[in-house]
């Protein structure tokens, strides 16, 4: 698959995107939550006492992306059954 048709891919599976996420997060608070915890460090975190919200925080953030890029090989693997 060359790259431009992965950018469409990419390019395509937005509205994708927005719904794991609202399933996820719900809220942009919970999203940008979610993006502080996977900065911070996790020493800090036990140290501040927020491990357990900084773990579950992370596991979201890493399920987000994780469905967001598996639902694109996905597309992009059963493309190229179609297309050889």
């Amino acid at each position: 698959m060359t790259t431009p048709a992965w950018a469409i891919l990419i390019i395509a599976n937005l509205p994708l995107y927005w719904l794991f996420a609202w399933l996820l997060f719900r809220t942009w608070e919970n999203f940008s939550e979610a993006l502080r915890f996977w900065i911070t460090p996790d020493s800090w975190s036990f140290i501040n006492g927020e491990f357990l919200n900084d773990w579950y925080a992370e596991a979201k953030l890493g399920l987000w992306i994780a469905a967001s890029a598996g639902c694109v090989f996905a597309e992009a693997y059963a493309l190229e059954g179609l297309l050889a």
